[in-house]
């Protein structure tokens, strides 16, 4: 059976992301509107837009970028542990962008991307009647894109994630390119991914749903509006979840989730080839490199 990490980081989930863009009024627009989320200026040239589980920072700025994404702990004792330990690792702690986590920290991966870690800021607390009549779907994982995939990878197992599954480019599993790695920070089967591309950009976030038939709902519910689906319905290999996607006005894609594998903490890393049926066994999917 492998050594878990020593990293206290486990339990954490993924509490939200930041999008920046040169389109924010339409990025604001789709998110309050298609994802279903009540906005607030977070500040000049900033919103903060929430739902049911499910927070996102929308900014004005650079397109087609998400530059930061935040992972909530349990505690102040639990995040006091993550932050004594990431700073042993020799990792330099910066400054968050937006006060979503307070207390908090920040660190910034290989790619510069950066990932905070705390606890819900009170202050920024939307009352639970403005939520109520909201869809549900949970922020669940957030992958992004890299040339230099094993970099980002060991970051983040460093932090305290695990790795779930690798997607080998061969068909010698194990003993070729890794092209793919889902990691978990809690028990559920990835909350952050990483695609080996051309570039390092932004790939997707997921929002967990609890059935099936919630992505039926949110199918009718999307469509209605004039958007269509741009993958699935489907079920993935890697995580197992039943799926569907979007396009947000910026082409950044938007999943829908339900049922995703749950896995122990201490499961070692499986194997999977660079396929389509790795990410969807019932169709076609995206392979990025």
């Amino acid at each position: 059976m492998p050594t878990p990490s020593p990293s206290p980081l486990w339990p954490a989930q993924l509490d939200h992301i930041t999008r920046e863009t040169d389109r924010p009024d339409a990025l604001l627009a789709f998110y309050r509107d298609i994802v279903d989320m009540h906005a607030q200026e977070l500040a000049p040239g900033a919103w903060l837009l929430h739902g049911p589980d499910r927070r996102i920072v929308i900014v004005g700025g650079r397109p087609y970028e998400q530059p930061e994404h935040g992972y909530r702990v349990r505690d102040a004792a639990h995040l006091d542990a993550v932050k004594n330990w990431v700073q042993a690792q020799g990792i330099t702690i910066v400054p968050q962008p937006y006060p979503l986590f307070d207390p908090g920290f920040a660190v910034r991966d290989p790619d510069g991307r950066i990932l905070s870690i705390g606890l819900p800021n009170p202050k920024l607390a939307v009352p639970i009647a403005e939520l109520a009549h909201r869809r549900p779907a949970r922020l669940q994982h957030v992958v992004t894109t890299s040339t230099q995939q094993p970099i980002v990878v060991d970051f983040y197992k460093t932090v305290g994630f695990h790795v779930s599954d690798n997607v080998y480019r061969n068909d010698r599993l194990g003993g070729g390119e890794v092209t793919a790695t889902f990691m978990r920070s809690d028990p559920e089967h990835h909350s952050f991914g990483s695609f080996l591309a051309p570039k390092a950009a932004p790939d997707h976030h997921s929002y967990e749903t609890n059935s099936w038939m919630d992505l039926r709902d949110w199918s009718d519910f999307v469509t209605s509006r004039g958007y269509q689906i741009t993958l699935g319905p489907g079920r993935r290999g890697c995580g197992a979840n039943l799926f569907i996607m979007i396009d947000d006005p910026e082409g950044y894609r938007v999943e829908w989730s339900a049922e995703i594998e749950q896995v122990e903490r201490d499961m070692a890393a499986r194997t999977w080839p660079h396929a389509e049926r790795s990410l969807n066994r019932w169709g076609r999917a995206h392979l990025r490199s």
